[in-house]
Order: structure tokens, then C-alpha cells, then sequence
């Protein structure tokens, strides 16, 4: 083992940056604490505790739901165990992974990388890998002394690609694999120096991308969900306790799991055709996208103020609305919306950032532009309402009347993953389609969204499916943010239950 002492990270990424030159080192792992071991975040979690078993249904788990969403169901193919693997170690499941990166800067960004600094004297450090050396060594030394009937100690080299995860791609990660403590076998070769903060470059959001894409936004709904189920979870153990000594319970209600009142029908609603495989197949196609191919592009919306000028939102969604009927391209980047004149009231960093997270949720999906430009328009004006993240359920429900005189919050998932939002009760109302009326028992009325939603909570059964995706591009989507929830649903045709909170 080489052990290479610098005076500083900047000093320490150019002798790597050398090496790779060089030829003598090709991938690279930086670590806060020279002295920790490389090892795979799984023999992290047997260290911390964590039950085997727990683990592996977490996975099973993650397996099955990935099996049920179509862009990713090649992940349950056991030929892609390196793509699933991949997305796992990025999400922080613990795997028999090893981070590497090609790039000696952004091993030297991870050597720097931390919540608070570290205790005074802390030497980090840049490990450094020859992988033909490392096959080399386990041919010749390793793989021909496993003895029959010892486990066999494995190691691989894992370079792979998978679409849309951006941060394995701006991080330019690769892995090894291995089911052993490897690092007593082969002492990795590393430059170590006094930790004194981050390089000046990269930049923390070039290695944690701000853009997320497609696959990102659906991974971290299921990994949101996750979190819940959890904290379920555990709410339901404090509640069995409670009931055990005696004290009382939080009653839940309990909404209808069957979609809809099969007693108000004479015929079942059945599945409309708008909502059919062959009219939504627009709606499930992800394509793959590179992220240094499409990161970089700034446009800049310029708003004023003045006599006989359109409100703010009307100019925010002009201005979206021109910039892609000029570029035609547009919706295939994930552009960098930067927005000047703002009122006074919006918070100049948040609403930049629900842009981005909106723009990137609604491109790639077939809304229309116009569509587009009213979620921006719309997620301006709320906004500019403080009432919109209020604790107080009377305040959030006031703001979001001021937006839109009609408001009614609903309530919507897919695979369990639920979000709520607002939306004009007239336009819902005018988004159901006559058709699933038709099957409803004589004497069974509605008159209004609300009235419908007490019959059925089925989308598919009840929504005519294109004006349903327009009102929940225009007002859901930009409500859901505004609200500032935790999860959100960009795709309305993924949702299967849809109604009143």
C-alpha cells in the first residue's frame, strides 16, 4: 500500500488527476477519515445492527413494487441485478456496493463532504484503484486458494448504466462488488491530507443534481412512501401499547378500498376508453436522458410592473408559452428557469425551485405547453399566498380560496403513494364523463364534484381522461407544490384512486 500525504484536497485531486494521466490509477473513492475502511454499506448495516432479514423484505419489497410500474420493471429481471443494485446504493440501501468514481475531483469533493466540519487534526482522504491490479491480484492470490467448501470470496468491477439516474451519471459512479471484508486482502494505495472544507470546484449541486428526472421523481415517491408506511408503522405499535395500559386510542377513519358504491349502480362503471393501455401508452414512455446532454441550458423571465401590464402569473405563463413555441426543443431540457421582477410577497428561491420541480415533473409527459405555462402561472400566484404552508387547516384552506373562488382539496394515489391538492370544483365537475353516469341507479343524483366522489373514487371509471390531465397539469400539480407536500404526483394516468380527503 502506497500512502501519498498532501498539504490540502486541492493539492490531493491534482496528484490523482496525475495518476489517472498517468495510467497508473483509474478509479477513485474519496472519505472524510482516511482511516475508515472501503467497506460495502451492507457490512455498515450488520455493523450497526440491522437485522439480515428486515433488509432483504426491504428489497423484496422495492423489487415488487418496481415490478408494477412499467419504466422500471426490468429491474425485477435478475439480468439487471447491477441497474437495481445501482439505483439501491444511490437511494442508501444497504448493498454489497463499493462507490468509485472515474473522476479524481469529485473523489476529492466526497473526501470533503460532510453535514458539520469535522473534529480538528481529521486527515481525509482520495483512495486510488487500479482494477486490472485488483483482478489481478484475486486471479493469482484469492479466487485459486478458496478451499471446497468455503464460501467463495467474490469481487467485480461493476460499470454500468441506467437510464435517467442523473446522480450516478453527474457523479460518474462506478462499483465494486464483493460479499467479503476485501480490504484485508488488498490494502488500497491513497493520498491523504488535512481535511479543510471543499474544493472550489465541483459544485455541490453538479455531484447532487438540482434537476431530477423522470425515474428520480418516481424513485423518491416510492422511497417518500416508504418512510410513511414506516412511521405507520410505528404509530400503530405506540397505539397497541397505549391500548395495553389502559389509555385511549386515535380513532382513524377508514376509507372504501373497493373504488366505488356498487349499490348505487344498476350496471358496475367499467373502465372508460380514454383511459384504455393503447390512449395512456403517451403517458408511460420515459425516455432515456443523459444528464450532461441535458443540464445547462438558463432561460431568464423578465416580469414589470405598471400601468395596463397583465398580472404577474398571466406574464410568468406568456413567457413560458413563447419561450417554447420559439424553441421547440425546449421540452427536451431540463432548463434552468430564472425569473426576474417578482413580487414582493413570493419568495424569489422557493418559487425558482417548485419551477424546476415542475418543469421536469410536466415536460417530458404529453401536456400540452399551454398546460405547462398555466401550472407555472398558477404556482405563481399561490406563491404568493403564506397561507399555502400554514399548520393552521382553516388558513391553508382560506389561501388557497383566494386563488381560486371554488377551491375543493382532493386527495390521490397510485400504488398507495397518496398526495392531496386543490383544484376548482366546477372544472372537476365538468372533467367526469357522462359515461360513467349512465350505470347509476335511477333516484341516485349528483349535482356537484363532491356529490360524484361519494359514488366513486376510481379516475379510470369516472374521469374523461383529457380534461382530467389538463386540470390536474394546471391546478393539481402546482397546488401539490405550493402546499409544499412531500410527495408528488406529476402523471395523472398512473393514478388508480382519486377523491375526497
Amino acid at each position: 500500500m502506497e500512502r501519498y500525504i498532501v498539504n490540502n484536497v486541492e493539492e490531493a485531486v491534482e496528484m490523482a488527476l496525475q495518476f489517472k494521466k498517468d495510467g497508473q490509477y483509474d478509479w477513485f473513492r474519496g472519505q472524510l477519515q482516511a482511516n475508515w475502511m472501503p467497506a460495502t454499506s451492507m457490512e455498515r448495516a450488520v455493523q450497526r445492527g440491522e437485522p439480515q432479514e428486515v433488509i432483504t423484505q426491504r428489497i423484496r419489497r422495492f423489487v415488487g413494487w418496481a415490478q408494477s410500474e412499467p419504466s422500471v420493471r426490468y429491474l425485477a429481471d435478475p439480468a439487471n441485478c447491477d441497474q437495481l443494485m445501482a439505483i439501491l446504493q444511490h437511494y442508501g440501501f444497504p448493498t454489497c456496493y463499493v462507490d468509485f468514481s472515474t473522476e479524481p475531483g469529485i473523489a476529492g469533493f466526497f473526501a470533503s463532504d460532510c453535514k458539520d466540519p469535522p473534529a480538528p487534526g481529521t486527515v481525509s482522504a482520495i483512495f486510488c484503484l487500479d482494477t486490472a491490479d485488483l483482478r489481478s491480484f484475486y486471479d493469482k492470490y484469492i479466487t485459486p486458494h478458496t478451499k471446497q467448501g468455503q464460501q467463495k470470496l467474490e469481487i467485480d468491477l461493476i460499470s454500468v448504466n441506467v437510464d435517467n439516474l442523473w446522480r450516478l451519471q453527474a457523479q460518474a459512479g462506478h462499483f465494486v462488488y464483493t460479499n467479503h471484508n476485501w480490504y484485508h486482502f488488498y490494502d488500497l494505495d491513497r493520498i491523504e491530507f488535512p481535511w479543510s472544507g471543499y474544493p472550489s470546484f465541483p459544485p455541490k449541486n453538479s455531484i447532487y443534481p438540482e434537476h431530477q428526472s423522470a425515474l428520480e421523481q418516481l424513485l423518491n415517491n416510492y422511497f417518500e412512501d416508504e418512510r410513511r408506511a414506516l412511521n405507520h408503522k410505528l404509530f400503530i405499535q405506540e397505539q397497541i401499547e397505549r391500548a395495553s395500559l389502559g389509555q385511549s386510542m386515535v380513532k382513524h377513519l377508514f376509507v372504501r378500498s373497493d373504488g366505488y358504491d356498487a349499490g348505487k349502480y344498476d350496471t358496475p362503471p367499467g373502465e372508460l376508453p380514454s383511459w384504455s393501455e393503447e390512449a395512456l401508452k403517451p403517458w408511460f414512455e420515459t425516455p432515456a436522458e443523459i444528464f450532461y446532454e441535458v443540464v445547462g441550458i438558463q432561460q431568464t423571465i423578465t416580469l414589470r410592473d405598471g400601468p395596463n401590464v397583465p398580472p404577474p402569473s398571466a406574464q410568468l405563463a406568456y413567457g413560458i408559452s413563447t419561450a417554447m413555441r420559439q424553441d421547440t426543443s425546449l421540452r427536451l431540457r431540463a432548463v434552468q428557469w430564472k425569473l426576474q421582477g417578482l413580487p414582493e410577497a413570493v419568495d424569489h428561491e422557493r418559487i425558482e425551485r417548485l419551477v424546476r420541480e415542475a418543469w421536469n415533473g410536466m415536460r417530458r409527459l404529453p401536456y400540452t405547453d399551454d398546460d405547462i405555462a398555466a401550472a407555472f402561472g398558477a404556482l405563481l400566484e399561490l406563491c404568493a399566498q403564506p397561507g399555502c404552508l400554514s399548520s393552521s387547516g382553516a388558513e391553508v384552506h382560506q389561501a388557497f380560496k383566494n386563488w381560486c373562488g371554488d377551491a375543493m382539496e382532493v386527495e390521490f394515489g397510485a400504488s398507495d403513494t397518496g398526495s392531496r391538492g386543490y383544484c376548482s370544483a366546477m372544472r372537476l365537475y365538468g372533467a367526469i364523463d357522462p359515461a360513467w353516469a349512465k350505470g347509476l341507479s335511477s333516484g341516485v343524483v349528483f349535482s356537484n364534484a363532491r356529490a360524484a366522489f361519494m359514488l366513486c373514487h376510481e379516475p379510470k371509471r369516472m374521469m374523461d381522461f383529457p380534461a382530467f390531465a389538463s386540470l390536474f397539469g394546471r391546478e393539481l400539480i402546482p397546488s401539490q407544490l405550493a402546499r409544499g407536500r412531500s410527495l408528488i404526483h406529476f402523471n395523472p394516468a398512473r393514478l388508480d384512486a382519486f377523491g375526497l380527503p
